[in-house]
Formats: C-alpha cells, structure tokens, sequence
C-alpha cells in the first residue's frame, strides 16, 4: 500500500494528518505507528492523551486489513496463535489409504520454526508421505505441500526431504524413537497462517522435486 493513499475515498486530496502538536505526518504512515505502538500520541513530542487507542474496527476496511496484515507479517507470532491452534502432520503409507495425525510441538528459531512430532514408532509405515496441516476452531484445515514418498527403513539418523530453502520435512531417529519434524521459514510460515485465519488459499507452493538424503 503507498503512504499516500487515501484514508477517505471520497477525499483523495487528503493523505496527511496535522496533530495539535503542530506535527504533520503522512496520514497512512501515523495511523500504522498508531496501531502498532498501541496509543494515539505524536510519534515526535509524544504529546496526546495518555491512554487512548486507536479503534482499529472503525477504520475503512481497504486501510484496516492490509495493516493488520502487516503488522502480523513482521511481528512475532503470540504465544496465544498458537494456543488456539494445532499444527499436525498426517502421515500416509504407500500401501494404504488410512492416515495417521500426530500433533506437532513448535520451536522457534532464528530463522523459522521447526516443529517435531512425538515417537511415531508404532504407526510409522514403511514408506510414508508426511503432510502438515494447520487447525482452529471456525477455519477449514490449511495444508502445506505434502513430502515425497520417505523410506522409515534403514540405519539412518536423520533421513529429510528438502525441495527449496523455505521448508523441509525430516524423519529423525534417535535412542530407539523415531520422530516426524518439520521446518519451515518465519515468513513462509506466517504467511500460511494469516491464509488460513482469513479462510484464503494456501500460497502458491515451490514445486521443485524434493531430493532426500541422509545427514
């Protein structure tokens, strides 16, 4: 969105706000400081009322969505996102139409999120293809690309299926446990959750072969 759009439609000439202080700023730019800075003070003096709030409910909806879908594209993910959500991964045999769901833990990283499934030992097939899908109450499951066919056989540590630089899917081996992990880039991963809060499709997926190999 450019910073001098209009907060009006039907006053296109007005895209600056002039505050009391005598500060004027570009009107799209203050009302997103407003948002995320959670008051209605001048971003310079910090003059305004010490307790007031932007109604983000009364703002154009051609302003307000954008900028609520900004400010959870570059801010962290609450810790209450992922209280009222799950993120499972189904996993399918070659040889069989049933699916297993297993839930998956979060982990942050500096650079996305790995999640990691419990043992899967006693439901593992053979050959399996993962898939990670995202839940909430009131919202249609959100898949991401499922996996390529994985072989669970073999002396192995960590088999992963990596088909670009944002996601990756991993079957680790460790004490007598076998896990389903999976990581994926923050930014990849938040744009799949703003879709799947707003009822939107997934994003368009890389479709380059996964290559798998052992580490």
């Amino acid at each position: 969105m450019e910073p001098d759009v209009a907060l009006d439609p039907e006053r296109p000439d007005c895209t600056a706000i002039h505050l009391p202080c005598r500060h004027r700023f570009t009107a799209l730019c203050l009302v997103y400081h407003w948002l995320l800075s959670e008051n209605v003070r001048c971003p310079l003096c910090r003059a305004g009322p010490a307790n007031g709030r932007l109604k983000r409910s009364l703002l154009p909806r051609h302003i307000r969505i954008p900028m609520k879908r900004q400010i959870f594209m570059t801010t962290p993910l609450p810790q209450k996102w992922f209280a009222t959500h799950d993120i499972v991964c189904t996993l399918e045999g070659v040889d069989s139409h049933y699916k297993h769901t297993v839930r998956l833990e979060c982990n942050p990283i500096e650079s996305g999120f790995v999640l990691l499934s419990k043992d899967v030992t006693a439901i593992i097939m053979p050959v399996v293809m993962l898939q990670i899908v995202l839940r909430s109450p009131g919202h249609a499951d959100l898949r991401f690309r499922s996996s390529c066919w994985f072989s669970a056989e073999g002396d192995f540590s960590v088999r992963v299926g990596i088909s670009c630089i944002t996601e990756g899917y991993y079957l680790i081996k460790k004490r007598g446990t076998l896990k389903a992990a999976f990581y994926v880039d923050s930014d990849f991963f938040k744009q799949m959750a703003w879709n799947h809060d707003n009822n939107l499709p997934p994003p368009p997926f890389d479709t380059s072969p996964y290559v798998i190999r052992d580490l």
